[in-house]
């Protein structure tokens, strides 16, 4: 197995375990001795949990630069967008997706970036791709509720 590979999964374990400084240090030191888009993606997710989020769509942006096509990252992109309330961006960074990832963290971010947007026709078509049973709750973390919600309480 290869040092980064080695030190990517060690990086993974820390993640998985809370401990985001120690995974942080390993991306880092992973991305010293070869630039990859994945790194950058985790090192994205652990500025992300950390609360960087502009950092984190740095990390990001540095992978998509390697990769184009590499549809977690844009996600994530999107995703940070959305937390950092600039749905206009996140759905443009998204919808490219739709067709090439069919994931429910996609729908869910659509959705909100939508319905955040005023796009609700929009938002109603993603929500009704969400497989979760928990769409509702997540939305609801993020100031959207349901359309069901929507319709009985108005916009």
């Amino acid at each position: 197995m290869k040092r980064v590979e080695i030190l990517l999964k060690e990086a993974l374990e820390l993640s998985n375990a809370g401990n985001l400084d120690g995974a942080e240090k390993k991306l880092k030191e992973a991305l010293a001795i070869e630039d990859l888009p994945e790194l950058w993606n985790n090192l994205g997710n652990i500025y992300r949990r950390k609360g960087f989020l502009y950092q984190a769509i740095e990390a990001y942006q540095k992978a998509l630069r390697l990769d184009e096509n590499f549809h977690i990252a844009r996600l994530n992109l999107g995703v940070a967008f959305i937390e950092i309330k600039r749905y206009s961006e996140a759905t443009m960074i998204l919808k490219p997706l739709l067709g090439k990832l069919d994931r429910d963290e996609l729908y869910l971010a659509l959705a909100i970036a939508y319905e955040k947007s005023g796009r609700y026709a929009d938002f109603v078509e993603m929500y009704e791709k969400i497989k979760t049973p928990h769409k509702d709750k997540i939305l609801n973390e993020y100031g959207v509720g349901s359309p069901a919600e929507r319709d009985q309480n108005g916009p």
